[in-house]
């Protein structure tokens, strides 16, 4: 068998090589040579007949050997050219075939069987041999057929081809399924988390049997998908339960964060109000301390009251806000500051004041650290005099 491989390819070859030389001559070629041609061509073609029905027989070493033949010597049985490294299956199946055909998943084998898996979907793989005999029958009357073609769509099966020239189509594919004959279908499945080969189908298939062979896999493995798609949905669904309680539980924990930072804030405020009214407190009482004791001295250190008929003496009226009054006579030698001193001798003086004339209008003042503090003759006042007590303390 070893040897009629051998004589196939090679005079397959010699069949391809020579058909390729006819193509490039003209009408004029020389008789005896294509004499010696044809006889050779023949018999080369009568090999391959009998080298497909051999093939036929399922041997895997055979078909290991095919493709190993027809990958190093690039024999074709029809004028179709083989896919490049640039172009996908589908763009050459819809070369050969036309557009009316199925629609293949774009991407490796590899990433076919991933998205199915991801998707939970059957995956229907077919390995192409344009070199076989029944391979232009099959594509043309089952997977062109519109029947064949809108079965696989209502049941959203997702499809991948590959050539067994490709790498996909024979390292990827071939070695992962390795196919005794063509055509080849492979029907896939998820399966506890694993994509498994469901189900095989080697050989020439007419339409209805390939219909009939794919629908009742898919009847009889649709439970699994069911039950892994409920258990996928049960574990979005519990997913999404749980983002929704952790957001629910980050969204009350920022709520509590908020309030425990708006009360302690709250808190805070009234911490510092509470110390700013202390500190206010505390401040007004040292304040009234040193006014007591201020007030004592200034009253200790008042002059004695002049004489009715003392010349240097003047009478003087002091009105308060509250409308009282008080009277006195003093010195026009006194100064200012004993003016002062005598208000904090009433009840009624505020703990801090100034002391205004009317007419003319204007404020006596005076600095206790000064040592030329003015007198009442100075500020001429002389004669009998009001003086109004303007009340400066701080609410």
């Amino acid at each position: 068998m070893t040897a009629l491989l051998t004589i196939d390819v090679c005079f397959n070859n010699l069949t391809f090589q020579q058909s390729g030389v006819d193509r490039n001559i003209n009408e004029n070629t020389n008789e005896p040579i294509d004499l010696i041609r044809r006889p050779i061509g023949s018999l080369g073609r009568i090999l391959q007949s009998i080298f497909n029905f051999v093939s036929n027989l399922s041997n895997p070493l055979i078909i290991a050997l095919q493709f190993i033949g027809h990958y190093l010597l690039g024999r074709r049985t029809d004028n179709r050219l083989p896919p490049n490294n640039t172009t996908t299956f589908s763009e050459i199946f819809q070369r050969d075939y036309g557009d009316r055909s199925l629609t293949f998943y774009r991407g490796s084998y590899k990433q076919a069987v991933n998205s199915a898996k991801e998707n939970l979907q059957f995956l229907l793989v077919y390995i192409h041999s344009r070199m076989h005999q029944d391979t232009d029958k099959f594509c043309r009357e089952v997977l062109c057929n519109e029947q064949f073609i809108q079965f696989i769509n209502d049941n959203q099966i997702l499809v991948w081809g590959g050539d067994v020239d490709t790498y996909d189509g024979y390292r990827e594919a071939s070695e992962a399924l390795r196919p005794a004959t063509f055509p080849f279908l492979a029907v896939i499945s998820p399966r506890e988390n694993k994509m498994v080969v469901i189900k095989r189908m080697e050989g020439l298939l007419e339409l209805d049997e390939a219909v009939a062979i794919i629908k009742q896999t898919l009847e009889d493995n649709e439970p699994y998908l069911v039950v892994a798609r409920d258990d996928r949905n049960q574990r979005i669904t519990n997913q999404l339960l749980r983002e929704q309680q952790d957001a629910a539980y980050q969204e009350s924990l920022r709520a509590d964060q908020e309030k425990e930072r708006v009360k302690k804030a709250e808190s805070q405020r009234l911490e510092k109000e509470k110390e700013e009214e202390d500190r206010k407190a505390k401040e007004a009482e040292e304040r009234l301390e040193r006014y007591k004791s201020e007030r004592v001295m200034r009253v200790n250190r008042i002059p004695t009251e002049p004489a009715a008929d003392d010349p240097d003496s003047v009478r003087i009226i002091i009105k308060f806000p509250s409308g009282s009054r008080l009277e006195r006579r003093f010195s026009v030698k006194d100064t200012i500051e004993t003016i002062y001193d005598y208000v904090h001798t009433s009840d009624e003086a505020p703990m801090d004041f100034k002391i205004v004339t009317n007419f003319p209008r204007k404020t006596l003042i005076y600095d206790q650290n000064s040592r030329n503090i003015p007198t009442l003759k100075e500020l001429d006042i002389t004669r009998p005099s009001m003086l109004f007590i303007q009340d400066e303390t701080d609410d």
